[in-house]
């Protein structure tokens, strides 16, 4: 099995974009049908079930954005919650949150200022909680307000599939940055990072899939 660092998959997907020309926005929905198919799996049937989405700012927001909308077609009832403002988002995150919210959806920001009980009670009552908070690119510990989302996530103790990785785990060396979102399933794209292999990251992955966005293996 070929395994790749997270800088080695950025220059993979930079090559699809730039050299062959596939959209990023095209690479977005591949990844998020990715995700809603695997959700729909541990769901066992998408109707009627209730899906809690937590959004970073990043590319893996754009994902569970994406991952909200199919999964609402597919007739789950979707809660979307965003960490920081959105203005913050850009590119195809931002264009992913703005379909949702022509759509209908409202998008729930959580920031310092949140009362999280309410928060905290869309997670335990939740069917599925999607982690769309930190990608591989992480470069820095989770300390404060992030962390206690993560906390929050955690003591739920719901199902969790996480997108590209759970949040907090290096994607280099498997490490923790502070706190972890615990997985009960990561849907990765393309190819393996590292970091989902090795301890301690690998105990917070849960049930590994590789899945094939259509990213040429530059």
């Amino acid at each position: 099995m070929k395994v790749v660092t997270p800088e080695q998959m950025k220059k993979i997907d930079e090559c699809a974009i730039n050299e062959y020309g596939i959209p990023g926005i095209l690479l977005m929905e591949n990844a998020a049908a990715a995700v809603a198919a695997e959700a729909q799996a541990m769901l066992d049937g998408c109707a009627g079930r209730l899906v809690t989405i937590v959004a970073g700012r990043g590319n893996n927001g754009g994902d569970a954005f994406a991952a909200a909308r199919l999964l609402h077609s597919k007739g789950a009832v979707i809660r979307v919650y965003l960490m920081g403002e959105k203005t913050g988002l850009s590119g195809d995150a931002l264009l992913n949150m703005e379909i949702l919210e022509r759509i209908g959806f409202e998008i729930t920001e959580l920031n310092e200022e949140t009362d999280l009980d309410d928060f905290a009670f869309d997670l335990s009552d939740s069917d599925l909680i999607l982690d769309g908070l930190f990608g591989t690119g992480l470069g820095r510990d989770i300390t404060g307000f992030a962390a206690e989302i993560i906390n929050q996530i955690n003591y739920s103790c719901r199902p969790v599939l996480a997108i590209d990785i759970p949040s907090g785990v290096d994607g280099k060396d498997g490490s923790i940055r502070g706190v972890c979102v615990k997985a009960d399933a990561t849907v990765t794209f393309g190819l393996p990072k590292q970091g989902l292999l090795l301890h301690p990251g690998c105990q917070y992955v849960g049930r590994l899939i590789t899945a094939d966005i259509g990213i040429p293996h530059c």
